[in-house]
């Protein structure tokens, strides 16, 4: 005689089910958010090394100068201590995701000013662009979460 109700509300089947806290919700969209921006940086990055590796003339050859590798230092500098120093340190996941693009950004200076600034010797900078932006990888990025103990 106990038959379930057909039009009974959702809501007790609902409560049923686990959810994830407020915290781990945002970890996973801050994530997914990391891995989508760092394709795109990697897609965008790829189209720009074609344009590095078009011939020019052999008139403008490039000059050693050591403001350039004080530039370089600097921005590799800044760019490794973001990524391992600060980026560990972080607790919440947007404040991650905002000093992640950050990172980003500047790895793709080190990039852009070797292909623009510097095109005949500007080749070290676009490889080291190319590893600063690698060691941005989002899996070896751990996005903290506050999860309750049950």
């Amino acid at each position: 005689m106990n038959e379930p109700n057909p039009f009974s509300s959702p809501q007790s089947e609902l409560s049923d089910l686990p959810h994830l806290p407020a915290s781990d919700t945002s970890s996973i969209v801050v994530k997914v958010l990391m891995w989508i921006l760092w394709v795109m940086t990697l897609l965008g990055e790829s189209i720009l090394l074609l344009y590095a590796f078009i011939p020019r003339s052999d008139s403008e050859k490039w000059q050693f100068s050591f403001q350039w590798v004080v530039a370089l230092a600097v921005l590799l500098t800044v760019v490794l201590a973001i990524r391992f120093l600060l980026m560990k340190k972080i607790q919440l996941p947007w404040l991650l995701l905002l000093v992640f693009l950050i990172g980003i950004f500047i790895a793709n200076m080190i990039t852009t000013l070797g292909m623009f600034a510097m095109p005949q010797g500007g080749q070290s900078f676009i490889l080291i662009g190319i590893v600063a932006v690698l060691t941005y990888c989002p899996y070896w990025i751990k996005v903290k979460t506050k999860s309750k103990p049950l």
